[in-house]
């Protein structure tokens, strides 16, 4: 069992500075981020259809938290629901 887990910590050591330190890792994770901010980017489509059009006019520091936090939230778990189901 021991030499399962420093297998696998080694395995995982070796995985993260390849991913960091390549130019073909670091490419991979750009692409990733990317996707990712794409994905999190529809979560402002939803806000916007339910806060108004001009929904990041009201940026400010007590309003941050239910207009763009709380619909990405939301978006993300009920995709994560759909792909449950």
């Amino acid at each position: 069992m021991r030499s399962l887990t420093h297998l696998l910590l080694s395995t995982q050591s070796l995985g993260k500075l390849n991913g960091l330190r390549t130019a073909v890792g670091l490419a991979i994770f750009r692409w990733l981020g990317k996707v990712v901010g794409n994905f999190l980017d529809y979560s402002d489509a939803g806000a916007s259809f339910v806060f108004g059009e001009n929904f990041q006019d009201f940026f400010f520091a007590f309003f941050s938290l239910p207009l763009k936090v709380l619909p990405t939230i939301i978006f993300f778990a009920a995709f994560i629901s759909l792909l449950y189901h």
